[in-house]
């Protein structure tokens, strides 16, 4: 233990405290792709801005008040919520480029189970994403960076000696 002072005037009752929260209607990820497809469809170019599903999907599924701390269940549902047709295009780009880099690496003979280990890491992500959406969580980007890694080395082999300068996919 450590002896410590306090010192300084005493508080009035005036001092105001922080109320818990209050309870919130959590809704099922039909409700909330229903929602999501309302809000893409009122906002079909750019969306109602990054990480916005959750501060607006109230109005779009008749809740009130609505927990902010909901996502869309569905990580492309909520890029196109929040992007609209610029950022699920972007994202779809993001994704096909992603593919280029598996591509090569499950076709490298030398490669083998490694390659379709690190292969079937993003696919996993990608699979799961059609039921939850993880994207505003910062963890998870390390996480999709060292998957795109891995991926990358396996698609370059054992023998390639260029210091990672020139990859092409």
């Amino acid at each position: 233990m450590s002896p410590a002072t306090v010192s300084g005037a005493a508080l009035d009752a005036s001092v105001r405290t922080t109320p818990p929260p209050k309870p919130t209607v959590r809704p099922g990820r039909v409700r909330l792709w229903t929602a999501a497809a309302k809000m893409i469809a009122a906002h079909p170019f750019l969306g109602v801005g990054p990480d916005n599903f959750r501060l607006s999907y109230g109005d779009y599924a008749g809740l009130t008040p609505a927990d902010p701390r909901i996502h869309s269940n569905s990580m492309y549902l909520e890029v196109l919520a929040g992007g609209g047709l610029a950022g699920g295009l972007a994202f779809g780009w993001l994704l096909w480029r992603a593919a280029g880099v598996l591509r090569p690496g499950l076709g490298a003979p030398a490669a083998g189970a490694l390659a379709t280990g690190v292969a079937a890491a993003p696919l996993a992500v990608a699979l799961h994403g059609l039921v939850d959406s993880f994207l505003s969580f910062g963890p998870t980007y390390v996480l999709f960076a060292l998957m795109l890694g891995f991926a990358v080395a396996c698609a370059r082999g054992p023998g390639d000696t260029d210091g990672g300068h020139a990859y092409r996919v």
